[in-house]
């Protein structure tokens, strides 16, 4: 008997407060297909009285040039709310490709494990 246990990709958040900071958990895959899901987040952001939000990567899937872009949406929306955005646990590829892919942006996925 076998058992197929296929890695459910769709994207999953959690949020939380933590003092003046939205924490924001990301599970799966943030890809295109994520876009609506990903837009009630950054409108959920947009009406937050939060000071700073901190966007926790650990278990986000494979990233890919449109998770980086949705990545960059955010950031824009939270700087000209006059938030802080700070990135937590971003895998080492993820912060290789943002070097590779944000020519004259940047965006600081942080040192990874």
């Amino acid at each position: 008997m076998s058992t197929n246990t296929a890695k459910t990709t769709e994207l999953r958040q959690t949020t939380r407060r933590d003092g003046d900071a939205l924490v924001i958990e990301l599970e799966g895959q943030l890809a295109f297909k994520e876009h609506q899901s990903f837009k009630s987040l950054i409108e959920m952001i947009e009406k937050s009285d939060a000071e700073r939000v901190r966007l926790d990567l650990k278990k986000l899937g494979r990233a890919d040039v449109t998770t980086l872009g949705l990545l960059m949406v955010l950031h824009d929306t939270v700087v000209n709310k006059g938030m802080e955005l700070q990135f937590v646990n971003a895998s080492r590829a993820m912060a290789e490709i943002s070097k590779l892919s944000l020519t004259g942006r940047k965006l600081d996925l942080g040192s990874a494990a």
